[in-house]
Formats: C-alpha cells, sequence, structure tokens
C-alpha cells in the first residue's frame, strides 16, 4: 500500500513526484503513465519534469548496477 499518497504531509506537488517516481521506479506494465504525466503537468515545467525523469533514471540505474554486484 502506497502510504504518502494518504496522508496530508505532502502537498499535491510533491505527491504527483513520488507517483512519477515510484511508476519510473517499479516498472508496472498496467501503470497509466499519461495520467500520471498530466498529475505532473498541473505542477511542474517541461523542464522540472525532464530533471526529476532523468534523476530518477540515474539513481535507478545505479541501484540496479550495484544489485548486479551481489
Amino acid at each position: 500500500m502506497i502510504i504518502w499518497d494518504h496522508v496530508n504531509d505532502f502537498s499535491e506537488r510533491e505527491k504527483a513526484a513520488l507517483a512519477w517516481t515510484e511508476a519510473l521506479t517499479l516498472l508496472d506494465p498496467k501503470a497509466d503513465l499519461g495520467a500520471l504525466r498530466a498529475r505532473l503537468r498541473a505542477h511542474f515545467s517541461d523542464e522540472e519534469i525532464g530533471a526529476l525523469t532523468a534523476t530518477v533514471t540515474m539513481i535507478n540505474l545505479w541501484n540496479r548496477i550495484q544489485v548486479s554486484r551481489h
């Protein structure tokens, strides 16, 4: 269960970023990426979405490389 999406500790902007991060990390084939992008666009510019996507992607790459070394 995703807790962060059900509490008031995060702003809608933060929740949009967390949802995008989770989608890029878990790679669920059933995820509606279009809806997630729309949610992001309500709070972030295209440049910010690009930077967030690049950051999440790089961290996921480093994590996967590290996992492969065990």
